[in-house]
Formats: C-alpha cells, structure tokens, sequence
C-alpha cells in the first residue's frame, strides 16, 4: 500500500508572534505615525511661509507656475496644492494634509526598501524610529514643500536600486527620471540627491575598473537617464536662471559654524538644538552617532553594498549643503528633511545589527531611542504655538464697517491675510469674493483691502512680494497719512516686542485696544 504525503504541521505561534507579523506591525506602526502627526496638525496658526502658500495657491495653474517664478522655490508643489485645496478646501488640516500624506507614504517607501535590502525585522525597526522622529512629524505637518520633496527622493534611490538589481528593466529608469524631475520641480535640494546617487553609481566598482559603455556610470543607459531628466525639467530653467541671478529669498539663513552639524542632528532627535545640555553631551552622542553609523555602513559595505546608498543619500547633501555655506549660507535643516528619513534609518539598521550581535543592548538601545524621539514629540507639540488666529479671530469680533487694516510688516501680511474674513483680495482669492462684489476697490463697507506698511520703503517684487507688487498702489501704505478710514478706525498688525513701527505711528492715532499673543500683535487706534 503506498504511503499518503501527510502534511507537515506549522508550529503553533505565540500571542506575541501573531501580533509581531508583518499584518499586524506595518498597519499598526502606520496608524501610530498617523495619529501623532494628525493630532497635533493644527495646533499652531497658519504662519509666514504657510500663509505665502495660501495666497499663491489661490491662483490658477498659470500664475501658480508665474509667481513661483518671482520668488525663490520651483512651482510642483503649488500646483499640487492648489488641486488639493479644490478637492479638500483650504481650512489648516485640508492645507497641511497633504503634506501629512506626503510624509506618511514616504516612511512605507523607506520601510519597502529596508525590507528588500536588509530584512523585514530591521525595515520593522526603522518604521518605529519614522514613526516617532520628531523632525520628521514636524515637517510633515506644514502646508510647504518638504515632506513632499521627501517622498520624491526616497523613491528615486528605491527605484534606482531596483533597476540595478537586474539591469534589465528600463522602466525603473523612466520612473527614476520622472521622480528626479519631480524633485527638481518642488526643491533645489534635490539636485545634492543627484550627487549621492552618482557618487553611489561610481563606487559600486573600483577606478581601475570603470570602462565606458561597462560601468554603469559610464553607459548610455545612465547618461541618457539623467539627460532625460534635464529635458523635463527644460520649462522651469529660464525661470531658474532668474531665480538665481537675483541671488534674492535666502539671506536670512544665518552662517554655518562648528554647531551647524551638532544641531542638526539634535533636531532630528529632539527638535531642540541640544544647547541646554551640558557641553559633553552636547558634544559627544551626536558625534557618537555619526562615527557610530559610519562604522556600520563601512562593516556592511561589501556584504550589502546598499548601505552606502543609504549613507550617501544622508550624509552627502548634509556635508556639501555645509561646504557651500562657509561661501553662501544656504544650511537649513527643514530643507533637508529628505536627509533625515535617511538619518532615522540608518539609526534603524545600526539598531538591527546590534540587536542580532547582543539582543539585551539592541533592545535597550531602542527602548533608549523611542523614549528620546518621544520627548521630541512633545517639543513639537510644545512649540506649535503660532497664534495668528487669535489675532484674527480678535479683528474679526471687533471689526467695524470702515475701519482699515495694516499689516506693519510683511513677515505678518501672509498669515494675517489667511485669518481676515473681511479682507477682500480680487486677485489671490484668500477670501471668497462677496455677493454682489462688483471687482477691486468696489464699496462694501463691511470689507477692506488689507494694506502693507511700507514706510520704510517698498519691497522689490521678488520672493514674497512676488504676490503684491502687481498691485502695489492697492496695497502699499508708502505714508501713515494717506490712510483715510471711513470709520476713523485703523488696525495695525504686526509682532510682539520693542518694533519700530510701534513708536513710528502718527501723533494723531490714539491706541483704544490691543491684543499680544506669543507671536502676534495686533493695535486699533482713532485716528483724530
């Protein structure tokens, strides 16, 4: 009688074994990045560059693409922006959502890579350490282009890796030319990816052995990959080239120094600069990560040559953005949040390989890292303490018909403008035109153009201006005395503190009520 093939039984798995497969630990550690970003998402008011945001992305498509132009940032993420307000509406959680999206897809893309290339316990790790990275919930919660920028990034280097697995797949490369374009289109720091990903193709064999049309860098393939994405992204140069030329939106960015790299990596740990800590410390656990993950990358580097991807995907843009800012300060950290997806995952891999060598330390490792990431939390939700919507919840209650509203400085006329119910603006919509509103400057008396003082001398029409100078004669206030309210009423909004143009108002404004927050202030005067 022949014998019947039995079976063979699987081993019964523990609770903790069910609830540790992949079914349970992706959904589960997506739903917590979720939560702690959503939960905190519009605690703070729509500030500065938010408000910017919202402005231009009332425009059509093609002053979108005109006015990104004027100012210092390429136009994609705008446009996406400006579709996704059409759909979801432009309250703070509609604005900023997509850029919660944005940041939640690229930690699966990190965990997807991390899992093909090293394991599916280390990938587990590293969507742990996402979830909670507290620079990362910040950044994914700001209606601007950085979360976005990373999910372009890190999913160029997954598709680039998969295309070299084969080399066969020319379709990779096309999805790889169009996401680098992509980048490209929302943030010049895209172009410091660029170089990673080069540097990675160069290296993956020695100098002695690169041949043209053998070596990957030196075949048509890759050269016409990235010719291909100069093509597309052929539209936006002439706009560039005058972005660039005028040199204009960046000098703000104070100069790099000896700290630069130090507080950046306590951002990304903390989101505090570490300056309150003891010099030792301050000094010694960052610079103990990075000597820590440069080992690591170095010891995996031949057997799972990937690693340096990852390092380089980091580390390059970081160390380069440092080099040209002793020439040009162009360092800030939420411009390199693509960075730090990277920074956050190679902490997970470093954490998986201890874990296999000594498990107790790994785990306690971890444990250490979750817990600090989790004080990082609450820095963030601790300084989501913008409060124009106080300031424009206050004009609003308190508004009379004929009254006028001044912006004493451009660092509040974007924001401001986001919270003002009254302020008409015909060509950035920030408002819903009024029934009957018969076009610019028509008499409505419960609304007003939200004026921009400009006493001091009128801004040039790049960078933020770029949304007013069209209309400058509508909006500068070149002259305290050539505001006339029909009320007698002015409001002058502006910053708490000892600023000028708090003691530069006419003699004939006497104050009659103020509101101050952490951040706004706002003044109603008679005007006599």
């Amino acid at each position: 009688m022949p014998r019947t093939k039995t079976k063979k039984s699987q081993p019964k798995l523990s609770i903790w074994q069910k609830f540790t497969q992949e079914k349970f630990v992706v959904p589960g550690l997506m739903l917590l990045a979720a939560a702690v970003r959503f939960a905190t998402v519009t605690k703070a008011s729509i500030w500065h560059d938010e408000g910017f945001t919202m402005m231009l992305i009332a425009r059509n498509p093609a002053e979108i693409w005109a006015g990104s132009g004027r100012d210092v940032h390429p136009p994609l993420f705008y446009e996406m922006l400006h579709g996704w307000t059409q759909v979801f509406g432009r309250s703070e959680l509609a604005a900023r959502s997509m850029s919660v999206v944005a940041g939640l897809a690229t930690l699966y893309v990190c965990y997807l890579l991390v899992k093909r290339y090293f394991s599916r316990q280390a990938a587990s790790i590293v969507l742990l350490l996402l979830a909670l990275a507290p620079f990362l919930i910040r950044y994914s919660q700001e209606a601007r282009m950085y979360g976005l920028l990373g999910l372009f990034t890190i999913s160029a280097t997954y598709v680039l890796l998969r295309y070299l697995e084969k080399r066969n797949n020319n379709r990779w490369l096309i999805a790889y030319a169009v996401l680098m374009a992509a980048g490209l289109y929302t943030h010049y720091f895209t172009a410091l990816v660029v170089a990673a990903h080069w540097l990675y193709v160069m290296t993956l064999e020695t100098p002695w052995q690169w041949r043209f049309g053998k070596s990957f860098w030196l075949s048509w393939r890759w050269i016409l990959t990235n010719v291909g994405i100069v093509v597309l992204w052929l539209p936006w140069i002439p706009s560039f080239y005058g972005q660039f030329t005028r040199g204009q939106g960046i000098s703000w960015i104070p100069k790099t120094t000896e700290r630069t790299f130090t507080n950046s990596i306590w951002q990304n740990l903390t989101f505090t600069d570490g300056g309150q800590l003891p010099q030792l410390i301050y000094w010694l656990i960052p610079l103990g990560i990075f000597a820590g993950l440069s080992y690591v990358a170095w010891r995996l580097r031949r057997r799972n040559p990937r690693i340096k991807m990852l390092y380089f995907y980091t580390f390059v843009p970081i160390l380069l953005t440092i080099v040209v800012s002793i020439v040009k300060p162009v360092y800030q950290d939420r411009y390199l949040v693509f960075a730090a997806n990277g920074f956050v995952v190679l902490m997970g891999i470093a954490v998986y390989e201890l874990v296999k060598k000594q498990r107790a330390v790994g785990y306690s490792v971890l444990g250490l890292l979750v817990a600090v990431c989790l004080v990082g939390v609450v820095n963030v939700a601790r300084q989501a303490s913008h409060s124009m919507e106080r300031v424009g919840a206050y004009v609003t209650e308190k508004m009379q018909p004929g009254d006028e509203i001044v912006s004493a400085e451009l660092y509040t006329y974007f924001d401001f403008s986001y919270y003002c119910p009254q302020c008409v603006d015909t060509r950035n919509r920030q408002t819903p035109l009024p029934e009957g509103y018969g076009g610019p400057m028509a008499v409505v008396p419960e609304y007003t153009q939200l004026r921009l003082n400009t006493t001091g001398g009128r801004p040039n029409g790049y960078g933020e201006s770029a949304l007013l100078y069209d209309r400058a004669e509508e909006i500068y206030l070149d002259e305290w005395s050539s505001i006339q309210p029909k009320s007698g009423r002015v409001w002058l909004v502006g910053k708490p503190g000892d600023k000028p143009y708090w003691q530069d108002t006419p003699e004939n404004w006497v104050e009659l009520d103020k509101l101050e927050t952490n951040s706004s202030e706002v003044r109603l005067y008679q005007v006599q």
